[in-house]
């Protein structure tokens, strides 16, 4: 009689239930589990978890399978990708548990998952709204400022250089004056376009507020700091309005060249430099 609840239990169960033998097989799956992987029982049993888990999460499932197998301990508990035959990735709560004997013999694995896509789809909403500028689509002041004290703990690691460039539009509040806020952020929007598609793909570029853009180029040294401050420059100018005062860019760039510097330091002297820009006649740029 428990075996037959245990099959009710199991074959209606709302969240994927399986059975591996200990070699990680499937013997047995529900039609929630079948749902959930996209795939009929058949095409299941037999197959190892491993094959149908993404690629990035499988050493994950190797590392605590040791721990398991090593007896620290019986159960793993974990979020997953799976990829289903159409290519598509489904998250999954897993929790796994590794049944022995009397005598402590392994018996086999028992899974219970849990379809968690859209809970992991709407957390990584979230994370990009909390990360980036809805006007731009750049990251953040925060996000920025963590992503630049990611790159000089890397400087204090392995050596690497780089280069900090801050990016002020001068004369920008008489667009919105004379043109309107909508005129003002379709020139933003602009600016931060034509800058992902300039700058490389590893470089990092963001709207601190307002009219204050900011970049981060991993491993740059001075030539191509000044080479992309130029390009900065170039993007704004041709970006200005034909009517009224023109909107221009002045830049400072500051080169990571020493592994002991601060996210502080380095924004204060890009900051100077880009005063010093300023103070030059706008336009411009000056590196530090």
């Amino acid at each position: 009689e428990a075996l037959r609840y245990f099959d009710v239990a199991f074959d209606r169960s709302p969240i994927g239930m399986a059975l591996f033998n200990t070699d990680g097989e499937y013997v047995r799956v529900n039609a929630a589990l079948s749902a959930l992987l996209g795939r009929p029982p058949e095409d299941l049993l037999g197959r190892r978890d491993q094959e149908l888990t993404h690629p990035d999460d499988r050493q994950a499932d190797v590392d605590a399978a040791w721990e398991i197998l090593e007896g620290r301990t019986d159960t793993h508990q974990t979020e997953k990708r799976f990829l289903r035959p159409d290519g598509s990735v489904v998250w999954a709560l897993a929790n796994l548990t590794f049944l022995r004997d009397e005598a402590g013999r392994p018996l086999s694995w028992v899974g219970q998952f849990q379809d968690v896509t859209e809970r992991r789809r709407q957390e990584a909403e979230l994370q990009h709204l909390a990360d980036h500028d809805p006007l731009t689509g750049l990251l953040n002041r925060r996000a920025f400022e963590r992503a630049l004290d990611q790159h000089l703990a890397r400087v204090r690691r392995y050596g690497v250089q780089g280069a900090l460039l801050m990016i002020d539009l001068d004369g920008f509040k008489a667009v919105n004056d004379q043109h309107g806020h909508e005129t003002g952020d379709a020139m933003l929007a602009g600016v931060a376009e034509r800058l992902r598609a300039r700058l490389r793909a590893s470089d990092v570029v963001a709207r601190l507020g307002g009219d204050e853009f900011a970049a981060l180029l991993p491993a740059a040294d001075r030539a191509e700091a000044e080479h992309v401050a130029r390009i900065a420059v170039e993007v704004v100018r041709d970006l200005s309005p034909a009517a009224g005062p023109p909107v221009t860019a002045s830049v400072g760039a500051a080169v990571i060249a020493e592994p002991d510097l601060s996210s502080h330091v380095v924004q204060r002297e890009a900051d100077r430099a880009m005063y010093a820009a300023k103070r030059a006649g706008r336009g411009g740029h000056v590196v530090a």
